[in-house]
């Protein structure tokens, strides 16, 4: 695969053709498992299939939640709100309670007063966090203050996907509404002037029921059995139109299959397109039940995940933050500053955006791609102040930018594709190990035995060196690959059972790649707490399972790698 191949393939990008697909999907508001969902889709599948594609259009149970509407009453007064996915329902009548203003909803704004049957009063967009501290605290319902004029669509629940038996006790108990700015300011001063009762009245529709999710798939000319794919996936599913999110995403989708299948003859590996429903409404749904119902034949073949979500936003000029697994990271680097110049900071990825495969074991890319410039993020929303409301149309999508984003996507893709050797790195999983570990004082080190460990590291250091210049192509080494980053992503990103899907969790405040493992987690607390503490022991027990759970992940890469030698 030449440059000139890589520049003529992107050369043929047409932003006026995804700018079509994006006016035809702004045509439907998509909840998940509507009627109108279902017409977008079949849009989408029809133009797949004339560019070659097999599709299947799979409906499948979710436990899925529809804000049908809401209202506040304050002295006789009805103030317009919205209320959210997985949040409960209110009696007939409403719910009616003193008024309490908690800030920004921190676990100590909770603990400065008695909330216990209160309607509490928070400052900023809807989290299950939240939620979850409201709910313990005995609030028996949430008014959160929107940053902008709009309230912002969103769901509550914590837990991660449609719930399981063993997550019901999680699930939201409180009602939970938001509301514009200028209409929750005079709330806020009423609730700080002194007591005061507010009623809530909310309806959620919630239950399970079918939602689409529409595979498409285009094998390498030889078709064989089994080969590895690559995977690119979006959700469907919108908030209103939702025409960045996401329908950029989808348009964008669209473009890159119509491009890459134009040289389908120099693949060396397959390409499956997801187009997930539940996302919205069902706290990522749709792409769970794939991981849960497909999970052996991804574990066998998927090279890695693909994820796009809101591009080609209007201001979308930041790519730094862009975000990647570092099995993957190499990839978005060089795609990101040969389009644009720009240098990704080398975030670690975060768990949104439909990442529900970690505990298959397949690295993930992208997820958010574009980003508002600097100067136009407020209040964290990195997508533009019209993210999850009725704003979100066509005006706010860039073609320029459409084209800029679809560029990097495609060129990530080509290289997945068609490289004779799959462009997986694995050497800075052992770095941020190697770099924990030493970080640790003598004595913890000596407390921990972690001789094996180092010995194995540099083995395996060794090894992956010999692996990754070797000249070696071919399945053989795609399965090497493929296997490592079983290994690897597994280690990194899963904190306990990996056939589970855990919690939703806010992003971490700190960004650095070490503090995210799961794993890591007790040295970084061993290293801050002196042998003395009173909970050393407590937190030496913890330490011994991660390094014994390190020691083996290095264990098995190092047998996959000694396999593939022979």
């Amino acid at each position: 695969m030449s440059r000139e191949d890589d520049d003529g393939l992107l050369a043929g990008i047409d932003a006026s053709a995804m700018m079509g697909h994006l006016e035809e999907l702004a045509r439907w508001t998509k909840h998940a498992g509507s009627d109108e969902e279902k017409n977008s889709l079949d849009y989408i599948k029809a133009t797949l299939e004339s560019y070659g594609y097999r599709t299947s259009l799979i409906r499948h149970p979710a436990f899925i939640s529809l804000p049908v509407d809401a209202r506040i009453v304050i002295d006789g007064m009805t103030i317009a709100c919205i209320t959210h996915s997985h949040a409960r329902s209110t009696p007939e009548g409403g719910l009616t309670g003193r008024l309490v203003h908690v800030g920004r909803g921190s676990a100590s704004d909770f603990a400065r007063d008695d909330i216990s049957g209160a309607i509490v009063l928070v400052e900023g967009l809807v989290s299950s966090g939240v939620t979850s501290r409201a709910s313990a605290a005995g609030a028996i319902a949430q008014i959160h203050l929107s940053p902008h004029e709009q309230p912002h669509e969103g769901g509550v629940s914590p837990v991660w996907g449609s719930p399981s038996i063993d997550d019901l006790q999680l699930m939201p108990s409180t009602a939970v509404l938001s509301i514009g700015r200028t209409a929750g300011r005079s709330l806020v001063d009423a609730a700080l002037a002194g007591s005061i009762d507010v009623t809530v009245h909310a309806t959620v529709d919630t239950g399970w029921r079918l939602i689409p999710l529409l595979e498409a798939h285009m094998p390498t000319v030889k078709d064989i059995c089994e080969e590895p794919f690559v995977l690119l996936s979006g959700h469907h599913d919108t908030w209103h139109r939702g025409v960045m999110d996401n329908g950029s995403a989808n348009a964008l989708m669209l473009e890159a299959a119509r491009i890459l299948a134009q040289v389908r003859g120099q693949w060396k590996r397959a390409l499956r397109l997801c187009f997930w429903s539940g996302h919205s409404h069902g706290r990522y749904a749709g792409s769970t039940w794939y991981a849960d119902n497909r999970f052996e034949e991804m574990e066998r073949r998927c090279i890695a995940n693909v994820n796009l979500d809101s591009v080609g936003g209007v201001g979308a000029t930041m790519l730094e933050n862009t975000r990647s697994d570092l099995s993957t990271g190499s990839l978005a680097d060089d795609a990101i500053l040969e389009i644009t110049g720009q240098r990704r900071r080398g975030l670690p990825i975060q768990r949104n955006c439909d990442m529900s495969f970690w505990g298959v074991g397949i690295p993930a890319m992208f997820g958010l791609l574009s980003e508002q410039a600097p100067e136009n993020i407020d209040f964290d929303i990195p997508c533009g102040w019209w993210w999850h409301t009725p704003d979100d149309l066509i005006d706010k999508i860039s073609p320029d930018f459409m084209a800029r984003d679809t560029k990097i996507v495609a060129r990530v893709l080509w290289r997945l594709l068609a490289e004779e050797r799959l462009p997986l790195r694995f050497k800075g999983y052992l770095d941020i190990i190697g770099r924990t570990l030493t970080a640790l004082t003598p004595a913890h080190r000596q407390d921990l035995d972690l001789e094996p460990v180092l010995l194995k590291l540099s083995a395996l250091e060794s090894l992956l060196l010999e692996f990754e210049s070797s000249t070696e192509t071919g399945s053989a080494h795609d399965d090497t690959a493929i296997k490592l980053s079983r290994v690897f992503t597994n280690l990194e990103k899963v904190g306990g059972d990996r056939f589970s899907h855990g919690l939703v969790q806010a992003a971490p405040v700190v960004q650095d790649e070490a503090s995210t493992w799961p794993v890591l987690g007790p040295f970084h607390l061993a290293n801050m707490t002196p042998s003395e503490e009173k909970d050393w022991y407590f937190i030496l027990q913890s330490a011994y399972r991660s390094r014994n759970r390190i020691n083996a992940a290095l264990a098995e890469a190092i047998t996959i790698l000694n396999s593939s030698r022979t």
